[in-house]
């Protein structure tokens, strides 16, 4: 992918207040903002759900922080 910075930690959690009472894992900590559409764009196809960027942060439909770690790190992010 490439797109990690070396040293980034990602801040990934669950949220549903200010969602409309719908449940969504939030992914945050990005250095650069220009490249989260394109990463939003692969996570929407890689996890089959909706996504959406939302300021500095990626919002994604649904509570998938197990899948979604999974494969963040297999794509060579670091989690916090």
């Amino acid at each position: 992918m490439g797109i990690w910075t070396h040293g980034q930690r990602l801040i990934m959690q669950m949220e549903r207040k200010g969602h409309g009472g719908k449940t969504v894992t939030v992914l945050g900590g990005f250095s650069d903002a220009a490249l989260l559409s394109s990463l939003a764009a692969q996570i929407r196809q890689a996890m089959g759900c909706g996504v959406k960027v939302d300021a500095d942060r990626i919002v994604i439909l649904g509570d998938l922080r197990k899948r979604l770690s999974t494969w963040l790190l297999q794509h060579g992010a670091t989690l916090r």
